[in-house]
C-alpha cells in the first residue's frame, strides 16, 4: 500500500497508542482480530473503516487491551506471568531455578517460555522482565486485589521453604520482600 493510503490509518494507530511500537502491534492484531483490519482478496491490498477504527476505545485504556490478551491466555502461563509481577518489571533467574526446583511450579521455566511466546516477557541475560511496564501492570492485576497479599505471602514462604539452609545473597531481600507484602493478609 502507498503512504498516501495508509497514512490515515497509521496516524490513528499512532494517537490511540502513543507511539509505543508495543501497543501499535497489539492495536493492530486487535483490529484484524475484530475484523475491522482486513486483507480482500478482491482488492488485493489491506481494508479499514478509518470511522469504526477510530470509534474504537480499546486502546482509551491500555490495561484493558492488554488485559484481555492476558484472560486468554492458558491458565499456566496466567499464573507465571502473576507471579513475575509480584518481583516487579524483572524477576532474577536464580528465584526462577527456586521455584522450579518446587512441585508446585515444577514446569515453571517452560510456563516462562511459553509467555515469551505471547510476547508478554523477554530473557534478558540471566532475568526475565516484561517487554512493558504496562504490561506488568497487567499481569499483577490478574491477582484479584483480596488476593494479593496472600498470594505474595504464600509466594515469599514457598520460596523460604524452598531456600532454608542455603547461601543466599540478593535473593534474601526478594523473598523477605514478598513475604512482607503478605503480612496484610495474616492481620
Amino acid at each position: 500500500i502507498s503512504p498516501r493510503l495508509c497514512k490515515p490509518l497509521s496516524d490513528i494507530i499512532f494517537d490511540k497508542t502513543k507511539g509505543s511500537p508495543y501497543f501499535a502491534l497489539e492495536f493492530l492484531r486487535s483490529l484484524t482480530d475484530s475484523r475491522l483490519l482486513k486483507y480482500s482478496l478482491r482488492e488485493r491490498r489491506w481494508i479499514w473503516d478509518e470511522n469504526k477504527i477510530r470509534s474504537e476505545n480499546i486502546t482509551d485504556n491500555v490495561l484493558y487491551l492488554l488485559s484481555a490478551k492476558m484472560t486468554s491466555l492458558p491458565e499456566n502461563i496466567q499464573l507465571a506471568l502473576k507471579v513475575v509481577s509480584c518481583f516487579g518489571i524483572k524477576v532474577d533467574e536464580s528465584i526462577v531455578g527456586y521455584l522450579s526446583s518446587t512441585s508446585q511450579y515444577s514446569d515453571f521455566r517452560n510456563w516462562l517460555d511459553q509467555a515469551i511466546s505471547e510476547g508478554c516477557i523477554q530473557r534478558h541475560e540471566k532475568k526475565y522482565q516484561f517487554v512493558h511496564d504496562k504490561v506488568r501492570e497487567a499481569a499483577y492485576n490478574l491477582i484479584t486485589d483480596s488476593n494479593k497479599s496472600q498470594f505474595h505471602y504464600d509466594l515469599g514462604i514457598l520460596l523460604y521453604s524452598t531456600t532454608k539452609g542455603q547461601d543466599l545473597s540478593g535473593e534474601f531481600f526478594q523473598v523477605v520482600d514478598q513475604i512482607n507484602h503478605g503480612i496484610p493478609s495474616l492481620i
